[in-house]
């Protein structure tokens, strides 16, 4: 019997902080640096880099720092690097196709296993450019690991989606928790659109790539700039339009569809440019800004009862604001300049951030401060972008333990008339058993079977809810065979270690007497088989990762279990 994960449409579970530690480390503005602790404390240090808007960094599972993106401004085209650490630049990982003041220009994407991960950046196409025509295009770089805690580029500026497209660049996992929605937005200044681009990525391949026409019909540059981002349970997806106006959006984790909820306008008369969730999804933060030497707001939106509150306003010429990013600690941070811009200034920035300490307090409960932090080192500034983190804790849309039932054996000399297999039925879930030779139905959650000779059933249970796509798989071995007493049992208790393998199985049996050791793929294929000889026998694996079945057979007794190759 293997057991499989199949995901419903239940309450989404975000990992708690801690357990994936991606964004532990933040790079931005010019040397700014913070970690977040994993008890939501916040320290400083230098990262070595001088970006405007365009910002990215990631760390691994443990909260090390692994790369950042730095773009050096070099009009009229804007070249980026992938940097180790600060100040060290990765094996091929100069020349990227980037923008220093592009408002959400790059992010990191993990690949399924901890020796790749997947730049995706927003950059000038350089043919175009040397026409003199703007046009931004999506482009994927890939880091991968070549020797031990060792890094390169291995392919750069591959083009993933061609332009134009505005400076909007955003991701959320796909209900299966394993793919990626990598989501962009058409460009305005030369016709009206509303087409959003949305990306399937499974690691380095491209499941899906689809245009999606949704919200104001946008035309003009106006809508150029401004931050989208996904909610942090992937359901909405909220956009600033660069106008006065925000739009959000509900968003299928499943099938990339997307439905107009709600449509912002804050009658301050502003440009829309910095957007963020509260945690818990019940909040929007929007902040306005105009030219740099006129006022900005920043104020919440609730999407309960669409109420806005101003939070704050620059009150003077020279203030500014920048973009949000919703921290490991739950609080939203900001580059903010509003009535205390002569302190800490340097060239036109700040050595501080403003912080709303409360985000899911409603009002001015959600406490903006506008000096929630600030660097001790003055060499550290703050300039209009933070980096541009997906939410890396996202999990499925749910999860149950699904099962075919236990392995059983049918004795064929006792007039035996079968067994009942699979569990108890789930609500919105179809199912669908193969071979049906022995079955009483292939569609129920738990058939009669009574097979003339021993069979491997396996069965395909199908989530039909509307926001899941989830179709998984489970198998059960039923044994049809003489039996010489009713005590007797197939299990020969013969043992395997480890399990997981890497690839090298110790296999004990609990005689010397050799037998046969056969691998299955979830198909049913075979995919190997060894023998057996003596009493403990060491076998080389050499299959794909992933999970099998296994069977060992002595004398016409058999034993059947599962075995994951990782």
């Amino acid at each position: 019997m293997r057991r499989i994960l199949l995901f419903l449409t239940l309450a989404i579970p975000l990992l708690g902080y801690g357990q994936m530690l991606h964004d532990a480390n933040w790079c931005f503005g010019d040397s700014a640096g913070i970690y977040f602790e994993t008890d939501g404390t916040l320290s400083a240090f230098n990262s070595g880099i001088n970006v405007f808007e365009t910002a990215a960094s990631i760390s691994n599972l443990n909260g090390q720092l692994l790369f950042i993106a730095e773009v050096k401004r070099n009009q009229p085209q804007d070249l980026g690097r992938l940097l180790a650490a600060p100040g060290t630049m990765l094996d091929y990982g100069d020349s990227l196709l980037m923008g220093n003041s592009i408002t959400q220009g790059a992010l990191f994407i993990p690949g399924n296993d901890t020796s790749t991960y997947y730049f995706y950046h927003l950059g000038y196409n350089l043919a175009l450019s040397s026409q003199g025509i703007y046009s931004i295009e999506l482009y994927r770089t890939t880091i991968e690991e070549v020797g031990l805690g060792q890094w390169a580029v291995t392919q750069k500026n591959e083009l993933m989606v061609q332009g134009p497209l505005q400076e909007k660049l955003t991701a959320v996992r796909a209900t299966d928790g394993n793919c990626w929605w990598v989501a962009t937005h058409r460009e305005t200044f030369v016709s009206c659109s509303n087409e959003f681009r949305l990306l399937k990525v499974c690691g380095e391949s491209v499941e899906e790539d689809l245009s999606r026409n949704a919200g104001k019909l946008k035309c003009g540059g106006s809508g150029y700039y401004g931050e989208m981002e996904f909610s942090p349970n992937g359901r909405m997806l909220a956009m600033a339009l660069g106008t006065d106006s925000f739009e959000v959006f509900e968003f299928d984790r499943c099938n990339g569809s997307l439905l107009l909820s709600a449509s912002i306008g804050s009658g301050y008369g502003g440009g829309a440019y910095g957007i963020e969730f509260s945690l818990d999804g019940s909040f929007i933060y929007i902040a306005e800004r105009r030219d740099i030497s006129d006022t900005s707001f920043i104020y919440q939106f609730s999407l309960s009862d669409s109420l806005i509150t101003l939070l704050a306003s620059t009150n003077e010429p020279g203030g500014y604001v920048g973009q949000f990013e919703l921290a490991p600690n739950g609080r939203i941070y900001l580059p903010y300049c509003g009535q205390l811009c002569n302190i800490g200034m340097s060239d036109g920035y700040m050595q501080c951030l403003g912080v709303i300490e409360n985000p899911e307090q409603s009002g001015l409960a959600c406490n903006f401060n506008a000096l929630g932090f600030c660097f001790e080192d003055t060499a550290s500034i703050t300039k209009n972008g933070l980096p541009n983190f997906p939410n890396y804790n996202l999990g499925p849309e749910g999860v149950f333990l699904a099962t075919a039932g236990k392995d059983t054996t049918l004795c064929s000399n006792t007039n035996s008339t079968g067994v009942t297999i699979g569990a108890p039925p789930v609500p919105n879930i179809t199912y669908l058993w193969q071979p049906a030779t022995g079955l009483s139905a292939t569609n129920l959650a738990q058939p009669f079977a009574n097979p003339s000779q021993s069979t491997w059933y396996y069965l395909t249970a199908t989530d039909t809810t509307a926001t899941s796509c989830a179709v998984n798989t489970d198998s059960v071995y039923v044994e049809v065979r003489t039996c010489v007493g009713i005590t007797e049992t197939s299990a020969l208790q013969a043992k395997l270690y480890p399990n997981p393998t890497t690839g090298t199985l110790t296999v004990e049996l609990p005689s010397a007497t050799g037998g046969i050791f056969t691998l299955f793929n979830l198909l049913g294929q075979r995919v190997s088989e060894a023998p057996l000889t003596g009493k403990s026998t060491v076998l080389d694996i050499d299959v794909s990762l992933g999970i099998y079945l296994y069977q060992i057979s002595i004398d016409g007794h058999l034993q059947n279990g599962k075995l994951v190759v990782e």
